[in-house]
């Protein structure tokens, strides 16, 4: 992680600096499931629960992002998780009232109703 950090701009962090970056990004990446191991830290892939996706797609709906392109935010790809687990996972959502997640074929609407109320939505409306 200290050659990978180092190498983004050589020179810029000490090596003090470097190591502790590493130790806390590693830290980081290890709590949200992303590596595994307490020495030696080996990529793993992230378990995300329906409170991870139904976050991931309120932070890209804000973004002004919609339907189906919502599962392919940078905030989505951070679940580590495919199109299908992550659907299932928003209906999951829907069950417990956390979204509204409508799906017809190829046409998904997500809804926010308990986080975004209607003036808020106007102002999403109007960025767009």
């Amino acid at each position: 992680m200290e050659v990978f950090l180092d190498g983004l701009d050589p020179g810029r962090y000490s090596p003090a600096k470097l190591a502790s970056n590493a130790k806390n990004l590693n830290a980081t990446w290890t709590q949200s499931g992303h590596l595994d191991g307490r020495v030696r830290k080996v990529r793993s892939r992230a378990n995300p629960t329906a409170g991870n996706v139904s976050y991931a797609l309120l932070l890209g709906y804000l973004t002004g992002v919609r339907g189906q392109a919502l599962f392919q935010t940078e905030y989505t790809k951070l679940l580590d998780c495919p199109f299908d687990k992550a659907t299932q996972l928003a209906e999951e959502a829907s069950r417990k009232g956390w979204i509204v997640f409508k799906r017809v074929g190829d046409v998904i609407e997500v809804l926010f109703p308990n986080l975004i109320n209607q003036e808020e939505m106007e102002w999403l409306r109007e960025q767009s």
